[in-house]
């Protein structure tokens, strides 16, 4: 098979548990966790075997792989949903509930890099790219022009977007489209989900608003995908 599923997977959004759902049911090498590092090298015998690869990787990665038909996927969380759980992945005791909404309201601050889904899902060049990780993603400034490139990319050139918060349906939908086993139920021995999160709180006015005036980029982009995720799950 010359195509390959380019998983581009967004800190926090559930793309580990995809990838140890897949390894579970279709195993290595058809199924691969890969970092940047080990695709902008470019090998002609590399993923030989392999159907698709997980990682945090921004679109157009595939400029390094010409040699095989790149097919998109990706999955996007609201963007405070997605915040909180990357502070209660820390696992340092420290990070409380009431230590985030200090932070928040007195530093600003969250402890994760802002607009993760706009970095990862708009369009770093080719040479940003080949420099890594952080020159491609955490470095890279972004403005409305980027916005604007990732919902153009979610639109017209990723075959796919689920939603974390619908992860089961987004999993349903990814398997059947590729006749890889079906998740009928949950059942993922390693999903990296976050444990230490207290359950049912919610965040007060004006820590959202302060969240989603730092994070602009991803409410904007969370939107828009949504729209297209529900086009895809239900209608």
């Amino acid at each position: 098979m010359n195509d390959i599923v380019l998983f581009t997977h967004v800190y926090r959004t559930g793309g580990m548990a995809a990838y140890e759902y897949l390894k579970q049911e279709i195993g290595n090498p058809r199924a691969l966790r890969v970092h940047l590092e080990a695709i902008v090298p470019a090998d002609y015998a590399a993923w030989a075997g392999t159907e698709i690869i997980v990682g945090h990787f921004p679109y157009g990665t595939h400029h390094f792989i010409p040699w095989r038909t790149p097919r998109y996927v990706t999955f996007l969380r609201e963007p405070s949903d997605r915040i909180l759980s990357h502070w209660f992945s820390d696992y340092n005791e420290e990070r409380t509930w009431d230590a985030f909404i200090e932070n928040v309201r007195e530093r600003g601050n969250y402890g994760a890099i802002d607009n993760m889904m706009t970095r990862m899902l708009s369009s770093p060049s080719p040479e940003l790219i080949a420099k890594g990780h952080d020159a491609s993603i955490i470095d890279r400034e972004i403005t409305w022009v980027d916005l604007e490139q990732a919902k153009e990319n979610l639109e017209k050139r990723y075959l796919f977007v689920g939603l974390t918060e619908e992860w089961s349906e987004s999993m349903r939908w990814l398997c059947a489209y590729f006749d890889w086993p079906d998740p009928k139920y949950r059942r993922i021995e390693n999903d990296n989900s976050t444990h230490r999160r207290p359950e049912g709180r919610k965040l007060p006015g004006d820590v959202m608003e302060a969240i989603y005036r730092k994070e602009i980029f991803d409410v904007e982009l969370y939107h828009f995908g949504r729209e297209l995720a529900i086009d895809y799950l239900y209608r």
